[in-house]
């Protein structure tokens, strides 16, 4: 995925209501293959993949953080 697509499918997910995180996975079979092995996708043998995907993972946990800092008010 280059940056311009990657950019688009971001501002695509956002006018459609959807909050983007920061980070994503590449399709990479460095990640399949990883997981094929019993392993996560921040244990691949690549280091700049093992980096994306903590950064997405990081992106996750905070969000998760917030949103129990400021839980969502129940629906009437």
């Amino acid at each position: 995925m280059t940056d311009a697509e990657e950019q688009a499918a971001r501002e695509y997910l956002r006018e459609a209501g959807y909050e983007v995180l920061s980070g994503f996975l590449p399709s990479k079979t460095s990640y399949r293959d990883a997981q094929n092995h019993g392993r996560s996708v921040t244990e691949t043998r690549i280091d700049a993949l093992n980096a994306k995907a903590h950064r997405l993972i990081q992106s996750l946990i905070n969000k998760v953080d917030a949103m129990a800092d400021h839980p969502a008010s129940p629906p009437d």
